[in-house]
């Protein structure tokens, strides 16, 4: 399954000595073997020489590598500068109907328990137009 979005496209991926070769859309998929750029795209992205394999924070210009706990925070001091800088529309959620639960649960939890006022805007997939929709939410501290 694709997950680059809420559509949730099937596929079948071919694996060459361990590495993947194609991707493609499957015929008995709600998405009928179709898939869009991002789909298609799969394969090229797991490849791309500057692609991160682990937790990078920008330091003095150059990224260098973190564990896990040290990017997290970076992440929540952005999030508070950008809050504190901005107001509360500086920072949004943009949630799709590929997060597992637990991971749509916690998001929710966290995002509703600091903001209030939820706003939502209903997004085409580009793979079957207005036949499937994914949800965006935007909050606002109230």
């Amino acid at each position: 399954m694709c997950r680059f979005c809420g559509s949730g496209c099937e596929t079948r991926v071919g694996l060459r000595y361990g590495k993947v070769v194609k991707v493609e859309g499957l015929q008995e998929g709600w998405n009928r073997g179709r898939l869009c750029i991002k789909g298609l795209l799969n394969r090229e992205i797991l490849y791309v020489s500057d692609r991160a394999h682990y937790p990078m924070v920008r330091k003095n210009g150059q990224l260098v590598r973190v564990s896990w706990d040290e990017a997290l925070d970076a992440a929540a001091a952005g999030f508070r500068e950008a809050i504190a800088q901005g107001g509360p529309d500086a920072v949004a959620f943009y949630g799709s109907g590929q997060l597992f639960t637990q991971e749509s649960y916690t998001a929710n939890k966290v995002v509703q328990g600091r903001h209030r006022d939820e706003q939502r805007r209903w997004q085409p997939s580009p793979v079957h137009g207005l036949g499937g929709v994914r949800l965006q939410v935007r909050v606002r501290r109230g």
